[in-house]
């Protein structure tokens, strides 16, 4: 996926160096992304189509929980996937979930008219609309989700 992006690194998965890092296989395939659908969410089979496909049947299956819990997974992986890669550190499954279930929670307390944020401080440019420079010190990562009910379609990015 980063070498869509010309930064140089290895194609094969870091975190279970068993198949090439594509999109489907860092979500989907990878042991630790299986394992982790497999014990959070056991339900949701993967059958081989694309990440986009299966996001689109899980929203046609599925209700908004379900939905959420599929995206706090997705952000857990890639953000344990991140450490391996960056940082050459190894996350087990359990504190993969342990991190989406983290995730939910948050976003589910964010979800509250009255809830305040958990975050001791926040840096300018947190929540705006357009894309603004980090702090120096600071890496700033972009992704965006939404779904239409009455569509029942999806879109993501990064």
């Amino acid at each position: 996926m980063l070498q869509q992006k010309e930064v140089r690194v290895e194609s094969m998965c870091l975190v279970c160096k068993m198949e090439n890092e594509i999109t489907e296989h860092i979500f989907l395939r990878c042991s630790v992304a299986a394992q982790c659908w497999q014990l959070m969410l056991p339900d949701l089979q993967y059958t081989g189509q694309s990440l986009l496909r299966w996001w689109d049947q899980v929203i046609e299956m599925t209700d908004k929980r379900k939905g959420t819990e599929v995206a706090a997974v997705w952000w857990s992986n890639w953000k344990a996937r991140n450490e391996v890669v960056w940082n050459r550190k190894y996350t087990r499954v359990y504190m993969v979930i342990a991190q989406a279930k983290k995730y939910l929670d948050q976003w589910s307390n964010a979800q509250k008219s009255a809830a305040c944020t958990s975050f001791p401080q926040l840096y300018e440019g947190d929540g705006d609309y357009t894309w603004v420079r980090p702090q120096e010190s600071m890496i700033k990562v972009s992704v965006d989700a939404s779904t239409f009910q009455e569509t029942n379609a999806s879109g993501s990015g990064w």
